[in-house]
């Protein structure tokens, strides 16, 4: 099994990870505190490979550059400046997803939400604001 999760920490620290539950006060734990906390609560994936990573993103210092972050299972990943014609669709045109993206449940980090998108469905136009972070997940299963 292989995976990927992006989840922000809110404004009191906490990590939100939806149906998964909360950390509270996730940066007072060390990496590897966090990831004894999430093989606690996922012993079928502690089985195999898992990893926790942090990473720092200053949203003011993209929004002011007018920048985005594309990140994940695709060719081009990195900062880009973001075009007022840009939206989700397009970027994962550009940015061409690898065979084992999963683009049923890509990702955009936006002022603290985590907000989900079914790229083989939508049919709306998603459109993209300095500073986000759009995360193409590894397909992934939880089943044996």
């Amino acid at each position: 099994m292989d995976g990927t999760f992006l989840y922000p920490l809110n404004e009191k620290g906490d990590l939100e990870m939806g149906k998964l539950g909360t950390i509270k006060k996730a940066y007072d734990f060390t990496l590897n505190e966090l990831k004894e906390i999430l093989q606690d609560r996922f012993p079928d994936v502690a089985k195999n490979t898992f990893n926790v990573s942090l990473f720092h993103f200053n949203e003011d210092a993209h929004i002011k550059a007018n920048s985005i972050l594309i990140m994940g299972h695709v060719e081009n990943a990195g900062n880009f400046v973001l075009n007022k014609t840009d939206d989700l669709s397009e970027l994962l045109k550009q940015n061409k997803p690898d065979p084992l993206a999963a683009t049923n449940r890509v990702v955009i980090l936006r002022k603290g939400k985590r907000l989900v998108f079914d790229m083989r469905k939508l049919k709306q136009r998603v459109t993209l604001e300095a500073g986000d972070i759009i995360h193409v997940p590894h397909k992934f299963s939880f089943s044996k």
